[in-house]
C-alpha cells in the first residue's frame, strides 16, 4: 500500500518536473517564433520590393505591401502565375513564362529581367506594364526539406526607361551622322528606334496634297514580327488630318501616346492590330520650323504606359530629323543645280566646238573657192595680156 502510494507520488513528481521542463523549453522557442514573425512582418511591410512567399504547391501564402500594390487584388492561396503572370526576357528563352515549379526543380533565378503585363480588365480598368528583376529560391525547413519558395520582384521601370532613352538618342545621332541622303535616313531611323526601345513596328508617313491625306512611305519591323494584315493596311490606307494616329499627330502637331490601340476610339486599324498582337503605340511629327515633313509612328506587342519624357525627347528628335532632311534636300538641290550647270556647260561647249568646226569648214571651203576664183582670174588676166601683146606685134 505504502509502496504503491509512494510510486504514484513519485510519478506525479516526475510528471510535474517534466511539464516544467517542457514549459521552460517551449516558452523560449515560442518567444523566438513570435520574434521571427514580427521580423518577417516588418521586412514584408517596409520592403520596396515585391516579396511573395509560396507553399510547396505554388500557392501564395504571404506577400509584401509592394506585391499587393502590383497585383491589385487578393493573392492569398492563389497560384503565383495567376496573380503575377511574369514573362521572361532575353534571347534564347525556350519558354517565356516563369513558373514556380521550375524553382522546385532546382532552376536558378537571380536578377532575371522580366515583364509583367496586366490588361485593363485585370487591373482596375488600367493597362499596366512592369519591368522587373526577378529572383527566386526554395524555402527549406530545419530538416532541409523544401516547403515552399520566396520570390522577389524589383521594379526597374524607370531605370529601363532612362537606359532606352539614352540608347535612342545615341542611335538616332549615329544614323544622322552616317546617312548621306534624306531617303536613306528614314528606314534607318525606324529600325534604330524600334531596336533601342525594344518595340516591334515602325512607319513613316508623308502628306500627299493630291488626296489631302497622309500616305505611308516606309515601314520597318522585326523579322520575328509577322503582321501582314496590319502592314498591308498601313501601306494602303490614306489618313486625312485628325483621323487615326498619323492624322491626329498631323492635326495637333505634337507627339501622341496610345496605351492600348484596341481600346482607342480614333484608331481605324484597331481590329488588325488586335488580331496580330500589337497593343501600345506612339508617334511624333518630323518638323522643320512650322512645316511638317512627315509623321513617324511605332507599335509594341506590349501594353505600354505613357512616357512623357520619351515623348519630349522624340519631339526634339523629330526636329533634328526635319533639319537633316531639309539640309540634305538643299545639298541635293545644290548638287543637282551644279550637275545641270555642268551639263549645260558641256552641251554649250560641244555646240561651240561643233559651230567652230562648221565655221572652220566653211572658211576652208570659202578659202578654196576664193583661191580657185583668184587662179581663174589670174589665168584670164594672163590670157588677155598675151592676146593683146600678140595683137600689137602684128
Amino acid at each position: 500500500m505504502n509502496k504503491r502510494d509512494k510510486t504514484k507520488k513519485d510519478t506525479r513528481v516526475e510528471n510535474k518536473a517534466l511539464r516544467v521542463q517542457l514549459k521552460e523549453t517551449v516558452q523560449p522557442r515560442g518567444e523566438e517564433f513570435v520574434t521571427a514573425e514580427c521580423l518577417v512582418h516588418s521586412v514584408m511591410d517596409q520592403s520596396t520590393d515585391a516579396i511573395v512567399l509560396c507553399d510547396i504547391n505554388g500557392l501564395i501564402v504571404r506577400t509584401s505591401k509592394t506585391a499587393l500594390a502590383i497585383g491589385n487584388r487578393d493573392p492569398l492561396f492563389q497560384p503565383f502565375e495567376t496573380i503575377f503572370p511574369v514573362q521572361l526576357k532575353g534571347e534564347g528563352q525556350s519558354d517565356t513564362h516563369f513558373r514556380v515549379a521550375d524553382v522546385f526543380r532546382g532552376k536558378i533565378f537571380r536578377g532575371i529581367e522580366v515583364s509583367l503585363n496586366y490588361s485593363a480588365a485585370a487591373h482596375g480598368n488600367n493597362n499596366k506594364t512592369f519591368n522587373l528583376l526577378l529572383s527566386a529560391s526554395p524555402l527549406r525547413n530545419p530538416q532541409d526539406a523544401v516547403v515552399g519558395c520566396i520570390i522577389t520582384l524589383t521594379d526597374i521601370n524607370e531605370s529601363v526607361r532612362v537606359k532606352r532613352r539614352k540608347n535612342v538618342l545615341y542611335a538616332t545621332t549615329q544614323v544622322l551622322a552616317d546617312s548621306s541622303t534624306g531617303k536613306e535616313v528614314i528606314p534607318k531611323i525606324l529600325q534604330s528606334i524600334c531596336e533601342s526601345l525594344e518595340w516591334d513596328f515602325g512607319a513613316f508617313w508623308t502628306f500627299d496634297m493630291k488626296v489631302n491625306g497622309l500616305r505611308c512611305a516606309e515601314v520597318w519591323h522585326k523579322s520575328s514580327v509577322k503582321v501582314p494584315e496590319f502592314e498591308s493596311l498601313t501601306r494602303n490606307t490614306i489618313f486625312p488630318p485628325g483621323v487615326g494616329l498619323p492624322g491626329s499627330i498631323y492635326a495637333k502637331r505634337k507627339p501622341i501616346w496610345i496605351t492600348s490601340v484596341a481600346s482607342d476610339t480614333n484608331f481605324p486599324r484597331a481590329p488588325a492590330a488586335a488580331k496580330e498582337g500589337l497593343q501600345g503605340a506612339f508617334g511624333f511629327p518630323v518638323l522643320m520650323g512650322n512645316t511638317i515633313l512627315g509623321i513617324i509612328e511605332f507599335f509594341s506587342r506590349v501594353i505600354q504606359p505613357p512616357d512623357e519624357d520619351l515623348l519630349k525627347m522624340m519631339a526634339s528628335i523629330g526636329g533634328q530629323i526635319g533639319q537633316f532632311i531639309k539640309r540634305k534636300e538643299a545639298e541635293e538641290a545644290l548638287l543637282r543645280a551644279h550637275a545641270e550647270l555642268e551639263q549645260q556647260l558641256k552641251e554649250r561647249t560641244a555646240a561651240l566646238v561643233q559651230a567652230n568646226e562648221s565655221l572652220e569648214k566653211r572658211i576652208e571651203e570659202r578659202t578654196r573657192e576664193l583661191v580657185k576664183i583668184n587662179e581663174e582670174l589670174q589665168a584670164k588676166i594672163v590670157s588677155t595680156a598675151g592676146t593683146r601683146m600678140n595683137s600689137g606685134a602684128e
